[in-house]
């Protein structure tokens, strides 16, 4: 499927990650990315923060190890920043989180939580061509409240069965308590987000899974 990727189609899938991340006027955002990143995803993006009066900071840095050690050089721009926005495919917390010092329970159940005093930390998955896809312009709202309802009947069980047409048939079992990364309203400071965003994490500790997954679609 060809996906139109000129400026204007970007900007809905912008509006939406602004609003997703919590960015308002006057935030300092550190976008961290690394030579591969997509560069019109990173200036309308760029584009988008400064059109609501934020104040955007740009870092590319050589190709960035996935879950490796953060460059001194992001530490140090981190330390003063309202949010920190990871940029495809830069996906490396283990500095970063020395910096925000906000793995706590409550941003881990609901990583939307806030903790005050700490910037906020948000992937942004904007591969080439996602900004520009119906991915990206899906109401926040709308998943906000699908992520509600997932959470309210996730915690009430301990097993889980997905199906599909396909022949997906797996049953696993979890622990409520262990509920993270379900994001049901936009990054509060501390707090840490995805976009574009649908997805959520259940930690089944001692728990089993058994069966079999069919998947429709993978990307390289």
């Amino acid at each position: 499927m060809h996906v139109d990727v000129s400026s204007v189609n970007l900007v809905p899938g912008v509006h939406n990650f602004i609003e997703a991340a919590g960015i308002h006027e006057g935030d300092k955002v550190l976008l961290l990315a690394d030579t591969r990143s997509d560069p019109p995803a990173l200036q309308a993006c760029m584009a988008g923060l400064k059109a609501i009066g934020a104040k955007p900071i740009l870092m590319i840095l050589d190709h960035l190890q996935r879950y490796g050690q953060v460059p001194d050089e992001a530490i140090g721009a981190a330390e003063h920043t309202d949010a920190i926005v990871l940029v495809w495919p830069v996906f490396i917390t283990a500095g970063l989180n020395a910096v925000r010092k906000a793995r706590t329970a409550t941003s881990d159940i609901d990583p939307s939580a806030a903790v005050p005093g700490q910037p906020k930390l948000v992937y942004l998955e904007c591969a080439p061509g996602v900004l520009a896809s119906s991915y990206a312009h899906f109401p926040n709202e709308l998943l906000w409240a699908i992520a509600k309802r997932i959470k309210e009947t996730t915690q009430r069980g301990h097993t889980l069965r997905v199906t599909c047409p396909r022949g997906t048939n797996l049953t696993a079992s979890y622990d409520p308590s262990k509920l993270f990364a379900i994001q049901t309203r936009p990054v509060e400071p501390g707090g840490r987000g995805h976009f574009p965003w649908g997805r959520c994490g259940v930690f089944h500790g001692a728990g089993e899974a058994n069966g079999v997954v069919f998947l429709d679609r993978a990307r390289r």
